[in-house]
């Protein structure tokens, strides 16, 4: 691992005598910065610098298995937690998790679901992570019934949920273009807010198939009393 200052480059520390460490993923959290590395001892794994020789360590062996490395990638802060998705193995590459962590070893644990649909193909695992003020969603396939999904992790007090088959509130088509229809379940009022959270509008909706006039042309959410729909416009340029 090299360092540079812009016009001073030099070795930070060898992660690995006698080969390349292959450092990657650099991602900065709490003034820290954390990275994936191989070592001759745990495979690639996750690491962590603030800057020094000796702060430059292995933050945390989370594949164990002899031989292996759990490869984190796709680092995302939500909450000012660091979300990322790590490999349990038992072999490299079969069964990708996600994890958060506070900046502490021992604060970085791994968010069940345990096991994907199928662990032996990267395709399964979580990715596409956004994080907003309704909870970090993502993409996965952590069940054979519906197999991709939307999947939000909201709290540290609730597990993953599934988006999928919420019979009280569906808005579709998405992609939309100027408008959506939502099958409610009772009359409700719907508030529609960016992924950042800003409120846009509320619509007072009857139970039954509602259609609702949009013309965002960025992401929304809509919300009625209990979940959360993302909705995309159609991009008719591509």
């Amino acid at each position: 691992l090299w360092k540079t200052n812009g016009s001073e480059t030099v070795l930070l520390k060898d992660i690995k005598p006698m080969g390349a460490s292959f450092p990657d993923n650099f991602f900065l959290f709490n003034n820290k910065l954390f990275f994936t590395a191989e070592d001759a001892l745990n495979g690639r794994e996750l690491w962590v610098s603030n800057g020094t020789t000796n702060g430059t360590n292995l933050f945390k062996n989370i594949n164990t298995n002899p031989g292996t490395g759990s490869f984190p990638n796709s680092f995302t802060i939500h909450n000012n937690e660091l979300y990322f998705i790590a490999d349990i193995g038992p072999v490299n590459n079969e069964n990708y998790q996600l994890f958060k962590s506070d900046g502490t070893p021992s604060g970085t644990t791994q968010i069940q679901p345990f096991t994907a649909l199928n662990p032996f193909n990267l395709l399964y695992f979580p990715f596409f992570f956004t994080s907003t003020p309704f909870g970090l969603f993502f993409k996965a396939n952590y069940s054979q019934a519906n197999g991709f999904e939307l999947w939000r992790y909201y709290s540290n007090t609730t597990s993953l949920t599934s988006l999928k088959n919420l019979k009280n509130f569906h808005c579709y088509p998405n992609p939309f273009v100027d408008f959506v229809n939502c099958n409610c379940s009772q009359s409700e009022i719907i508030e529609i807010y960016t992924l950042e959270g800003k409120l846009l509008e509320k619509i007072k909706v009857q139970e039954g198939i509602n259609t609702l006039k949009l013309s965002y042309p960025y992401p929304i959410i809509l919300k009625n009393y209990s979940t959360y729909q993302i909705m995309v416009p159609f991009d008719n340029t591509k």
